[in-house]
């Protein structure tokens, strides 16, 4: 049997709404579990809109293991992007100019929860981030976007789960800050799809965050997961003891989940590419939006 690590939910994080959520058009769970962890940091050129080519990858540094830190960084006359990963943890920067394409710096982090509920039914699982990101255009024809997403991992392929947008700035010249806390629920679990006799299932997923802009910048810094919270299919917040959730990266401990504390000289980030997908376009669009 799978080794357990106990998590402590608090629960009075959780507000009443899940912005930017949307629910699977599927039951989640897997019976056996895939040991799905470690994470990446990149940087992307996304080209034009128009273009017939993938994305590349100028970028890159990827790890398969829990609690490691990945970081990439990229640099040229008109670009500077740097993004560092690590377990729930993530900041990062990105600064383009004298270009109409835009380019993405960000990472995703892979994890799987063992999750039981001693009642059946469906359940969503969310977590809430705490954020803190600045914004501003060179000229009226930037753009810059920050967002969190989330895509669910069923040993095949990838689908798309929740998007969180965090500050996403078009035409507007004047410097933009957010600081606070935003969500991404991993909902439609499926308690019928049982891995073991306690009732138990396996999730697999990767949370990214990414930033992306075109003659403007944006930063990203203190990015980390705050609290953790399950509720049922009606929505109502489930008491410790009455089901048990279980991290495969062992983030979540028999403590808390990770501090909401920055660590001296570094920068964390994190995010997730959407990859697998046949058609050329489709996959191109999975990888600027993980």
């Amino acid at each position: 049997m799978k080794k357990r690590y106990s998590v402590v939910i608090n629960g009075f994080f959780l507000s009443s709404v899940l912005l930017g959520n949307a629910l699977p058009a599927f039951a989640l769970g897997e019976t056996e579990p895939l040991s799905f962890h470690g994470n990446g940091s990149r940087v992307i050129d996304t080209g034009t809109p128009s273009a017939s080519l993938p994305v590349s990858i100028m970028a890159e540094d990827v790890s398969s293991s829990a609690n490691t830190t990945t970081s990439a960084t990229y640099s040229s006359s008109n670009i500077a992007a740097s993004a560092t990963t690590s377990d729930y943890r993530f900041a990062g920067s990105l600064s383009a100019s004298g270009y109409d394409e835009a380019w993405r710096s960000g990472g995703y982090v892979r994890d799987e929860l063992t999750f039981g509920s001693v009642s059946s039914g469906t359940y969503a699982i969310d977590f809430v981030f705490n954020v803190n990101a600045s914004s501003q255009l060179y000229d009226s024809t930037g753009r810059t976007d920050l967002k969190l997403t989330m895509s669910y991992w069923d040993g095949v392929s990838y689908t798309p789960i929740a998007t969180q947008s965090l500050l996403s700035i078009t035409g507007d010249m004047a410097t933009k800050t957010v600081s606070g806390t935003y969500h991404l629920s991993l909902a439609g679990i499926d308690r019928t799809n049982l891995s073991e006799s306690d009732g138990a299932v396996y999730l697999p997923y990767t949370i990214g965050l990414w930033g992306e802009a075109a003659n403007g910048t944006i930063s990203w810094s203190d990015v980390v997961l705050a609290d953790v919270v399950v509720t049922d299919n009606a929505g109502v917040v489930l008491v410790p003891g009455s089901y048990d959730l279980y991290s495969d990266s062992l983030a979540f401990n028999a403590v808390a989940v990770p501090a909401a504390v920055p660590l001296p000289g570094a920068i964390w980030l994190f995010g997730l590419c959407f990859s697998g997908l046949a058609a050329l376009r489709a996959w191109r669009e999975n990888i600027r939006f993980c």
